[in-house]
């Protein structure tokens, strides 16, 4: 049954990344159209002390987030070989570049393992796959957060939030499943190779150190937050602490509630932003430049960072592209 159906599965995979991108670039098209057809004059951050002190602490923030995520990284597979920082940069790097591609970065195992030894490949795609979930585990209970303060304190507007309460009611179900992922994985063994590999990705560290990463990914969700909070001042919309850092909350939520990649979900993530924070501030240009100036800093800068250390590795690079080939060719 599943050999039957796997023809289909990536053709129908890609269909639905290109309509995610093409539903959100149409969405963000046309928030932009009057800025487009010149009716509205186009705005940009002006070249003051405080835009550049913002500007400045973004970038820093930048260092801190992905800073975060190296030690995360390195503590993950202490336990299989000492791990030196430099190797932990650029398999931390080189795995951006890769999950660009992939859904909720969970490709980032494709990258990381090739900076440990072949004979701890294994643990270490167990390892990324774990980290990948204590992200997920912190982002969606901050989306969640962020969601019920969205609806009670829009609950009044007039606006059609009904979606958005299955959207929460989805990141609830989602969040229980991985709270509970250790029974869940009890429950659910059997003998198959994707699923068996998911479930060795729950139980591979101790409880305490689940809790470790579960805190570092929350702390890392809370630095990316700060970030686009600060955008949005550096692009001249200026919000409430509360209900902007709870908005920004939600919208991440939901982007990791929705499997996209990094690009495929490019167009979808100024949609989103451009609808929730919509309800603070009629900015919408300030709004959509603030997102996309993030998915710059955050993303697009380290993934280049990354395929520049790919492609100056030859070890990594021939085992990267021997993987890539294969998982195409199954």
């Amino acid at each position: 049954m599943q050999a039957r159906f796997k023809p289909y599965l990536r053709p129908l995979l890609a269909t639905f990344w290109l309509a995610l991108l093409a539903y959100g670039f149409y969405y963000v098209f046309s928030a932009l159209y009057p800025y487009l057809n010149g009716k509205v004059a186009w705005q940009f951050p002006a070249v003051t002390p405080f835009n550049v002190f913002l500007f400045a602490i973004i970038c820093v923030l930048m260092l801190l987030n992905w800073g975060i995520e190296v030690l995360k990284w390195k503590w993950a597979v202490s336990d299989l070989e000492p791990t030196p920082w430099g190797s932990a940069v650029r398999a931390t790097l080189v795995g951006v570049a890769v999950s660009t591609w992939m859904p909720n970065r969970l490709g980032e195992y494709i990258g990381k393992v090739f900076f440990v030894k072949p004979q701890h490949h294994f643990g270490a795609v167990i390892s990324a796959l774990h980290l990948s979930y204590a992200q997920i585990i912190a982002t969606l209970s901050f989306g969640l957060a962020g969601g019920l303060y969205f609806i009670w304190h829009f609950q009044e507007s007039g606006q059609m939030l009904d979606p958005l309460l299955y959207g929460l009611a989805a990141l609830g179900l989602m969040l229980t499943g991985a709270v509970m992922r250790r029974r869940i994985a009890r429950w659910a063994r059997r003998q198959n190779r994707y699923l068996r590999l998911f479930i060795m990705s729950f139980t591979r560290f101790s409880v305490r150190m689940s809790y470790i990463f579960i805190a570092l990914s929350a702390l890392r969700f809370l630095v990316f937050s700060t970030q686009f909070y600060l955008a949005l001042w550096l692009f001249g919309i200026a919000l409430p602490p509360l209900a902007g850092l709870s908005t920004i909350s939600l919208i991440y939520g939901l982007l990791t509630l929705i499997p996209a990649s990094a690009l495929a979900g490019l167009g979808l993530r100024g949609a989103l932003a451009s609808y929730f924070i919509g309800f603070l501030s009629s900015n919408q240009l300030g709004i959509i430049q603030a997102s996309y100036f993030i998915w710059l800093v955050n993303l697009l800068l380290p993934s280049i960072c990354g395929l520049a250390l790919l492609a100056l590795a030859p070890a990594p690079r021939s085992a990267f592209l021997a993987v890539f080939a294969k998982s195409h060719r199954g």
